[in-house]
């Protein structure tokens, strides 16, 4: 029996809840590591990653707890399909705005000095998909330009593994544009999340093993 495009509609959400609420823990695991070591080494750059990463994983959080909460058994009779669809578009509003402040974050670290970064789009004109995607991967790219411009010549293995990690979380917000279009694109981008985020955690790891400023 073929199943309903309401059910796989479902379906496809629960198996975004485990593969973000996985991406969730490790960016709080990179987020509480960069901040911890940052402390300890007085490093600037580890200090906005850190509060960049959380961020990001904060955003993650509240929207895999909500929509579990939303998907819930007792739930769903009460809200019923429209409310349902309301309230998921709420929680991706405020998903969309915290993400987006992340990288906001990750902006002023790489590519700017203070003041914040002067042009920043209307965020009321971004925060939905397709545009947030779009929005989120136009940010990226100065961030991967500069982290790339870091890596050439450097035989620091921190410095590679982060341009790789932002350049895979780039190509998760191409990914996820592309949705829309196939099913496949959907994993995809939550795939090349997880393995950004997880090179990130190596990065982590390399600095910490070898004490080094960054």
């Amino acid at each position: 029996m073929i199943p309903s495009p309401h059910t796989i509609f479902f379906i496809s959400l629960r198996i975004d809840v485990l593969l973000e609420f996985l991406a969730a823990l490790l960016g709080l695991t990179i987020s509480l590591l960069s901040l911890e070591a940052s402390r300890r080494l007085g490093s600037r750059t580890l200090l906005y990653l850190g509060l960049g990463f959380l961020l990001m994983a904060l955003a993650m959080l509240s929207r895999t707890i909500a929509v579990t909460a939303l998907l819930s058994a007792g739930s769903l009779p009460e809200i019923g399909r429209l409310g349902i669809i309301s309230q998921l578009i709420t929680l991706e509003l405020l998903y969309s705005v915290i993400r987006i402040s992340s990288y906001i974050v990750f902006i002023y670290l790489y590519v700017t000095t203070p003041p914040a970064p002067r042009s920043i789009p209307a965020l009321a004109a971004i925060i939905f998909n397709p545009s947030f995607e779009l929005v989120s991967a136009i940010l990226l790219l100065p961030v991967v330009y500069r982290t790339g411009q870091n890596s050439l010549g450097s035989d620091n293995p921190f410095a590679w593994t982060v341009f790789t990690g932002f350049a895979l979380l780039l190509a998760s917000h191409l990914a996820f544009l592309f949705s829309g279009q196939s099913f496949t694109f959907y994993l995809a981008g939550h795939l090349l999340q997880l393995l950004a985020l997880s090179l990130f955690f190596l990065a982590l790891v390399l600095v910490r093993s070898d004490e080094k400023r960054v």
